[in-house]
């Protein structure tokens, strides 16, 4: 199902003029992620909604990662940032990846959202071998 979207999405914005019922569903599902990680934060979403609301400029997909890279974790900083130097791309190519890449975002969030409320810790303790706590694996510093 997410294959015939992504080629209707493409299809449509290779039509002449360019159809944008498609887009504009998944843009708005888009701006509903980047909200729902601040869910408290209404000030947030009325500036993400207002950046990102309105005309698809030259310059739409450096908006997108600049939002995406605020809420996202470091670890994928330095993706994000050679992403950011390839930009822009096909429309048709940037937005499966970007959609993909928010979606695991808030798979992660809400992981520790739900650790959280149940009281276990966000890092599990590390495996450790052995009755005493004490690693069987350990190495010497030579």
């Amino acid at each position: 199902m997410h294959k015939a979207f992504w080629d209707l999405l493409e299809d449509d914005l290779n039509r002449d003029p360019p159809m944008t019922t498609h887009l504009k569903k998944l843009l708005g599902e888009i701006i509903g992620i980047l909200c729902s990680f601040v869910p408290s934060r209404l000030d947030i979403h009325k500036l993400i909604r207002d950046d990102l609301n309105g005309e698809i400029t030259w310059n739409f997909q450096v908006k997108l990662l600049d939002w995406v890279a605020k809420f996202q974790p470091p670890a994928y900083d330095e993706d994000v940032k050679k992403w950011r130097s390839m930009c822009p791309q096909p429309i048709s190519k940037f937005l499966p990846r970007y959609y993909e890449h928010i979606e695991q975002i808030s798979k992660d969030i809400n992981k520790y959202r739900q650790r959280i409320e149940s009281g276990k810790p966000l890092v599990d303790p590390p495996d450790v071998s052995g009755s005493n706590g004490v690693p069987d694996n350990m190495k010497s510093g030579r």
